[in-house]
């Protein structure tokens, strides 16, 4: 594991503990929509946001973690910010193509399993796949709550991130010139 994977690790283990949850294997939105314990895939077309990470509370199904991009220019996301999104909300932004990473077709796509889209209310700096770029969103049943990263928690894993990023960069470049 790199010093990278490391740091996902730790951030992604803290996330999990914060809520009572483990951090494991895939489901489908079926399962999470169901409170399964696996399975429910049934041919669904499953594909929700970007570096999506599953967790399950008492071994079923409880939240689908992503950390998408803004999807596209029709979407400012910082409306969403700190929201807990159903999919029928009156100002999503437009239905687009890419939809798969924008926080309004997210919440679209798994309303219509009845789930809701939790947005982190730091936004992109609550993201630990990728700090500052990547938004942060949990998927859930109705009725679940989030503990969110601390604010300690952010800077921690966005200033190794950097650092890691910085010095594999350095090293990159050290590497070309010497050749």
């Amino acid at each position: 594991m790199n010093r990278h994977q490391e740091i996902e690790h730790e951030a992604r283990q803290q996330f999990a503990n914060a809520n009572g949850w483990s951090f494991g294997r895939g489901f489908s939105l079926r399962a999470l929509a169901n409170n399964m314990m696996h399975g429910g895939w049934g041919g669904c077309s499953d594909s929700v946001g970007d570096h999506a990470e599953h967790y399950r509370k008492d071994r079923r199904a409880v939240a689908l973690v992503a950390h998408n991009y803004p999807a596209s220019s029709y979407e400012d996301c910082e409306q969403f910010y700190g929201r807990v999104l159903t999919g029928t909300e009156s100002d999503l932004a437009p239905n687009t193509s890419d939809d798969h990473y924008g926080v309004s077709g997210i919440a679209r796509k798994v309303g219509q399993w009845g789930l809701v889209t939790h947005v982190a209310p730091a936004g992109r700096a609550a993201s630990w796949y990728y700090p500052n770029h990547s938004i942060l969103i949990v998927v859930t049943r109705p009725g679940v709550e989030i503990i969110w990263p601390t604010p300690q928690q952010m800077v921690a894993t966005a200033m190794s991130w950097a650092i890691d990023h910085e010095r594999r960069h350095c090293a990159a470049h050290a590497k070309r010139l010497a050749a």
